[in-house]
């Protein structure tokens, strides 16, 4: 066994650790999508219990970010979708990409109908009969055929195949049953069934457009007109269920629909300054959420697994609306965290079937979030910025009663860390000060049955800190000096007896009250097998286990 007594990287090893374990998750679940839906589910689950107690803790939202740096065809993200096969789809202002977990396939322009779009602007995604992808460009509707892996441009050889009418889609949802809508360009809406290849047309108003249409059950729809007007239209009889006209005096909006878990309604139009309009299921009350929002034009609206509504919003993030409450919380960019959002103005907004939300930023690529992806946040420090973490390299941590932070580190001193005002107090050697902490070099910490800290250090022997001053046991001879000065382990057993181990010196012995240490003997009056001490541990039943390293 090799034993070196670099212990101060053992807070390496472990952030290390950490961040393999971290990038584990993410691997596990987008790599091969396809094949690996089972794997994903049980990963969730497997850690589930760890997820809900650091969310429970305050750590927030933690976003894994992708961008043409990985293959991404475009950084600034329109449209999302996650298909039958497990493929992520990014429309992009300039094409685009497929994503199987490992790489990405991009389609851009080309006149090369077979294989190219009509133009490189996407500005919707959605997937239609057979698992064909519609693709709804700048220019007009492309289908891509996942069988051949061929890109139609003009559509109306596939519209025939179902008796639909030729013209330029502008959407096409599901209803389930094997029936779709189909919206054009013109303001027609057609039902159509896959299965009897049957048409229906929605008789709509006339000189009225219709700009968004979504399934609300089995027997109704509900469509939206620019001028505000909200309809709830039977299946099969066309009849109004019912209609409520939305408080906007701008005429000609392109709104968009939301539903959520609990059947609700929501209408948005990213082009006007409006929040949201909420319209409870059952009934008729029209309620506007927009003073609270950090930025008023709402783009996009999805519900996570908790219930909460997000809300996709042009430069002032995501603003996460909680219906039981009425609060309402701001994700948006931190200049110094990681996995915050990239940017704050937010493009597009989506949650696929198995709970992952996909935020698309302006420019700033495809983010992503699920509780069980990232379990741990990253603390560093930035240089500049006084409210980040003064010392990256860490060797211990533990928690007063307060519930506030003292991290050891391993260069940086002995760090405090406010938890609920988050601001970090740096303790470092000074020269001068004999009441200072003896070196910056912190290998291990300790608050005993009385709250006081002990502060175990490499070549600076064991202090006492009282808050304000450090008291310091150093190297040198006599029961009052202890003949180690780089302190590993310091621990108080059930009996209340203080133990030290060192380095390289061996167990000790700490007598408090007369501040006397006295070197571990066996009954036997042997010493331990090493002088190197890395660990003391007591079981439930009193015995005192002492870890170390043994040199043949």
């Amino acid at each position: 066994m090799r034993c070196d007594g670099n212990k101060h990287l053992s807070g390496n090893i472990f952030f290390l650790f950490n961040y393999i374990f971290a990038i584990i998750g993410a691997k596990l679940l987008i790599v091969n999508l396809m094949l690996r839906n089972a794997l994903l589910l049980s990963f969730m689950l497997i850690f589930s219990w760890i997820t809900n107690f650091c969310f429970s803790q305050g750590i927030g939202y933690s976003f894994k970010n992708i961008t043409s740096d990985q293959g991404l065809v475009h950084n600034h993200i329109n449209c999302t979708l996650r298909d039958q096969y497990n493929y992520m789809w990014f429309g992009t202002e300039s094409g685009l990409s497929r994503f199987d977990g490992l790489q990405f396939t991009n389609f851009r322009y080309s006149s090369n109908k077979g294989s190219g779009l009509s133009s490189n602007p996407i500005s919707g995604l959605f997937e239609g009969p057979e698992g064909q992808i519609w693709i709804r460009t700048h220019s007009k509707m492309n289908v891509y055929d996942q069988k051949r892996g061929t890109i139609t441009q003009n559509i109306d050889s596939i519209l025939r195949i179902w008796n639909l009418p030729s013209g330029d889609p502008e959407i096409i949802r599901s209803f389930g049953n094997n029936e779709f809508a189909v919206l054009y360009k013109d303001s027609s809406l057609v039902l159509f069934d896959t299965q009897l290849k049957k048409a229906r047309f929605f008789p709509s108003i006339k000189g009225r457009k219709i700009v968004d249409v979504l399934n609300f059950s089995k027997e109704s729809f509900w469509v939206v007109y620019d001028n505000g007007l909200v309809q709830l239209i039977h299946n099969r009889s066309w009849k109004r269920i019912k209609e409520f006209a939305l408080p906007v005096d701008i005429q000609r909006v392109n709104y968009r629909l939301f539903i959520d878990g609990e059947g609700d309604l929501w209408v948005h139009s990213k082009d006007i300054p409006i929040g949201a309009f909420w319209i409870k299921d059952g009934s008729n009350e029209i309620i506007p959420i927009k003073e609270r929002l950090s930025n008023v034009f709402v783009g996009n609206i999805v519900q996570d697994e908790h219930g909460l509504i997000w809300l996709a919003t042009d430069h002032g993030g995501i603003n996460v609306f909680d219906k039981k409450t009425g609060s309402i919380d701001i994700i948006g960019h931190e200049e110094y965290n990681l996995r915050s959002l990239p940017y704050n103005s937010i493009t597009s907004l989506y949650k696929d079937p198995k709970g992952i939300i996909w935020v698309g930023t302006y420019k700033g690529g495809i983010s992503y979030y699920h509780p069980n992806l990232l379990l741990f946040p990253v603390y560093q420090n930035y240089a500049g910025n006084s409210k980040t973490l003064p010392f990256d390299d860490v060797n211990r941590f533990i928690q007063d009663d307060h519930d506030n932070l003292w991290i050891g580190t391993n260069g940086g001193g002995l760090l405090h860390y406010d938890v609920e005002n988050k601001i970090y107090k740096q303790y470092k050697h000074d020269p001068s000060d004999p009441n200072s902490i003896p070196s910056d070099v912190v290998v291990s910490l300790y608050l005993d049955n009385k709250n006081i800290l002990w502060v175990g250090t490499y070549h600076g022997g064991l202090s006492r800190f009282d808050g304000k001053t450090f008291k310091t046991y150093d190297k040198g001879t006599g029961p009052a000096r202890l003949p180690g000065d780089s302190v590993w382990e310091i621990f108080e057993d059930s009996r209340g007896r203080f133990w030290i181990g060192t380095l390289s010196a061996g167990l000790y012995l700490f007598d408090q009250e007369h501040e006397r240490f006295f070197p571990f003997r066996s009954r036997e009056g042997k010493p331990i097998s090493s002088t190197y001490v890395s660990v003391l541990f007591e079981d439930s039943k009193k015995n005192i286990w002492v870890g170390n390293c043994y040199r043949y």
